[in-house]
């Protein structure tokens, strides 16, 4: 049995860096692409809150972020104390 290393395990990584995809206002979610997937998050997922307007003028910025199990979807991760990094 071949043992999985830490470092290609995104479950096991902190500061994961990556870009916001898109948000979707009416149903509250958005996406963010990073070398290891594609990840859903929610505008509770910021570490510091972004007003709901303006969330769609951060399309296409670069962000840091960690990763979370989803509570109510068994086995999915979610972007979680998302940092919007100074582009």
């Amino acid at each position: 049995m071949k043992l999985k290393n830490i470092q290609d395990n995104p479950e096991s990584r902190e500061n994961i860096r990556g870009k916001i995809r898109y948000f979707n206002l009416r149903r509250k979610y958005g996406i963010v692409d990073s070398n290891y997937g594609e990840y859903i998050f929610f505008i509770t997922g910021f570490c510091n809150p972004i007003p709901q307007d303006e969330i769609l003028g951060y399309e296409g910025r670069n962000i840091t972020f960690s990763l979370s199990k989803d509570t109510l979807i068994e086995d999915r991760l979610i972007a979680t104390n998302i940092v919007v990094n100074d582009n």
